[in-house]
């Protein structure tokens, strides 16, 4: 397989990815965790986020790859910090979901308990989310500096990545959202779907990058 074939389908896996995990995120079930759990949906969705997340940090390095020389150290710290903080939100927190959380809702735990969750979890994802939005940030810099894909997009990343940040602040509890469960909060889940948004974008730039750069070239 040729090097554009290897970023083409890279930047489809990217693409696929962030509107799996945002389709996820927006139909994932509300309410309370054994609501939620009982729901018909639970596994589907579940399942729908967790791929999803697999296939957004599979392709999400060649974004990085593509324009390595050009965005330097930055651009490579900006990479690692999403790469390691999305694989904990995305991929490790699904899979958590998908494996745990069937067992502890039978648990003789309260509602109240159950639904308020661990501290913990608050912490993990104010650390968590934090870090995935100062990654994109610095990696939207080295975007705009390495001049290989559009200063929009670069533009657009640090944006959405400041929203994301704000919208998950806001969902948890005493952040002043809408918390619906210990898991599935409403300003939560716009602000993974605004970065999912940011994702996707550069795989479409990634996508139509390569191309042009081959036409180019023949």
């Amino acid at each position: 397989m040729s090097r554009t074939a290897l970023y083409q389908t890279a930047a489809a896996v990217l693409v696929v990815g962030a509107v799996l995990t945002a389709a996820g995120n927006l139909l994932a079930p509300q309410g309370g965790a054994r609501a939620a759990v009982a729901s018909g949906w639970y596994y589907p969705i579940t399942l729908t986020v967790l791929l999803g997340g697999l296939l957004v940090m599979a392709g999400w390095p060649a974004v990085y790859l593509r324009q390595r020389a050009e965005s330097g150290v930055l651009g490579f710290a900006g990479m690692v910090v999403v790469l390691a903080s999305g694989l904990l939100l995305s991929v490790a927190f699904p899979l958590i979901q998908l494996l745990m959380y069937p067992w502890i809702v039978t648990l003789n735990i309260s509602n109240k308990t159950l639904n308020d969750g661990p501290m913990a979890f608050n912490v993990f994802f104010a650390v968590s989310s934090a870090a995935v939005s100062l990654g994109g940030v610095l990696f939207g810099v080295a975007t705009i500096r390495a001049r290989v894909f559009s200063r929009q997009v670069g533009i657009g990343l640090i944006l959405l990545a400041v929203a994301s940040s704000i919208l998950g602040f806001l969902s948890l509890p005493g952040g002043g959202g809408i918390h619906m469960s210990w898991w599935w909060a409403t300003t939560g889940t716009f602000g993974v779907i605004a970065y999912m948004v940011a994702l996707a974008w550069y795989g479409i730039e990634l996508f139509r990058n390569v191309g042009t750069a081959t036409t180019a070239k023949t």
